[in-house]
């Protein structure tokens, strides 16, 4: 979707965000209260491993440039988003923290300093870090981890064409930040190659506090991945956009576990019944071929993980 100024939007996806933004797709209120009932039931199942639980949300580039949407175009309220929050709200007991960082997003647009690209629909190294920022605000101070800052990080520019920009003919591209860490240690242990749903790797950095985070979501939180991997011992990633995997968790014996998917998945409600295990999907779409090159996954770390030899497994 055309907006203002060059910005180009999600629209007629998976989850039909145009929709969404609209008011004629709605989250009912048994998807809201299926929503609650998965939330704390999440956080009771991997509590008793004594392991803490996160649900973040990356606000979608709609909400975060709204002045950039197409003319003519109207948000409505309340959004997936305000409902679930709202929920929580209401009833709290049992459930995990929230964080949903538009304010922080929106703020550094403000001040001239874009978290997003105009040609992609994730955030860019810049949100990803303040995002990033807001999750590990939200975790106990108790909880070993090494919390960046901005000082950790040398920020850089660079023209890209992003995903949304790649699908416009001609293909559109556009200047964003790139955020390196000033230093890293960080090692790839384990990286499946798996296309998207059913990716799966596993990091270790000697130099950081003694203490796994499973983090599970989608594509934005891979943009965030070298944020989460600096700041624990381990770090296991699973892709998934609204599903979760208790088991996973425990089998990975984490101290933390982070939910972070992109804001228009809200609007399908998590089904256990309906969702395979994290590695049987891992199974299922590698036996399928669903695998990047090593190549790709290679560069995947460039400039913040040294793969180790052999951590790249043969999809299959």
């Amino acid at each position: 979707m055309h907006g203002r100024d060059g910005w180009l939007f999600v629209a007629h996806d998976s989850t039909d965000m145009a929709n969404q933004l609209t008011g004629r797709r709605v989250l009912t209120g048994g998807q809201r209260k299926g929503w609650v009932k998965a939330l704390r039931a999440r956080t009771a199942a991997v509590g008793e491993h004594g392991c803490r639980y996160v649900f973040a949300v990356a606000p979608a580039t709609h909400h975060v440039f709204p002045e950039h949407l197409p003319p003519g175009l109207k948000r409505v309220s309340p959004r997936p988003i305000e409902r679930i929050a709202a929920a929580m709200a209401d009833d709290g007991d049992g459930l995990p923290p929230l964080v949903y960082p538009l304010a922080v997003l929106r703020a550094a647009h403000d001040e001239g300093h874009p978290p997003s690209s105009r040609v992609d629909s994730h955030w860019n190294d810049w949100g990803a870090f303040l995002g990033y920022r807001e999750v590990m605000a939200a975790l106990p101070a108790d909880l070993p981890a090494r919390r960046l800052e901005r000082g950790d990080l040398v920020l850089r520019e660079a023209v890209v064409t992003g995903d949304l920009g790649a699908r416009v003919a001609p293909p559109m591209s556009a200047e964003t930040v790139i955020a390196d860490l000033a230093e890293s240690s960080i090692e790839v242990v384990e990286d499946n190659r798996v296309h998207n749903a059913g990716r799966i790797a596993r990091f270790h950095n000697p130099d950081a506090p003694d203490a796994c985070c499973v983090l599970i979501g989608s594509s934005s939180a891979g943009v965030a991945l070298k944020f989460f991997a600096a700041s624990f011992r381990t770090l296991v990633y699973a892709f998934a956009r609204s599903e979760f995997d208790c088991d996973f968790v425990r089998e990975s014996a984490a101290d933390v576990a982070i939910s972070l998917i992109n804001e228009r998945y809200l609007i399908v409600q998590p089904d256990k019944a309906a969702t395979p295990p994290l590695r049987e999907t891992a199974r299922l779409r590698a036996a399928k071929g669903l695998a990047v090159s090593e190549k790709r996954a290679v560069r995947l770390y460039a400039g913040w993980a040294t793969p180790r030899q052999g951590c790249y497994e043969a999809p299959g």
